[in-house]
């Protein structure tokens, strides 16, 4: 199977979760559109487009990890899908179609990588508890795009950015301070002991960009 054809599983009721296989490369129109009940998707990271209207309208998706091999997201592909809070995008990612993301009205976050090429002026529109938009690239980078005709979205950017939430803030409390520095310390001293990480993000904990998560990520928070 290398596409999961047009209305495949559209308006499939009882549908509640999807494990797309390792052959698929694209996710044809309307392909699981007004699937009310999804709740959960595993896409493969074979899939490179992401079609029209792909997830349009499914309200229960709380969440979805894309795959690296993502290099499309088509017009309205994710509009309506109410139940999505965050959306990471994965650096692959060049493109972003019209309204692809309108009215998903819980949206509050995204990360947009600096690999991306051209995002439609209205892919957030009437997405209204978006704030926080975390971008790859510059002030500069950004300044290529529009993202919104809508004037009644009001977002705050994060330039740099290597995920959703900033350098320093591990425990995604919007705030950076003696609380985060502790945390690192602990999954830094858990590293040594076990030569495992867990129960960290480690890229929002990687404040010196070095790639690795230590004590001197703690030092420069305190």
């Amino acid at each position: 199977v290398k596409k999961i054809k047009k209305l495949a599983f559209n308006a499939c009721s009882n549908l509640k979760s999807i494990n797309i296989p390792d052959s698929v490369v694209s996710i044809e129109e309307n392909s699981f559109s007004n699937c009310e009940n999804l709740t959960n998707i595993t896409i493969s990271n074979s899939v490179k487009y992401i079609y029209s209207n792909a997830f349009y309208s499914c309200s229960s998706l709380k969440e979805i990890s894309l795959p690296d091999s993502l290099i499309s997201i088509s017009s309205n592909a994710f509009a309506q899908c109410s139940g999505l809070t965050e959306i990471t995008l994965p650096n692959s990612v060049e493109s972003i179609g019209n309204t692809a993301f309108s009215n998903c009205i819980n949206l509050q976050k995204i990360y947009i990588p600096k690999s991306m090429r051209s995002i439609a002026e209205d892919s957030f529109d009437f997405s209204y508890k978006l704030k926080d938009i975390y971008f790859g690239g510059t002030e500069e980078d950004w300044d290529y795009f529009s993202i919104s005709k809508d004037k009644d979205l009001k977002v705050k950017f994060h330039f740099n950015a290597k995920g959703l939430f900033e350098l320093g803030d591990v425990n995604r409390d919007e705030k950076i301070d003696s609380k985060d520095a502790v945390l690192i310390l602990k999954s830094y001293a858990e590293l040594l002991a076990t030569g495992k990480m867990e129960n960290i993000d480690t890229i929002s904990a990687d404040v010196n960009s070095d790639e690795k998560v230590d004590s001197k990520d703690a030092v420069l928070i305190l």
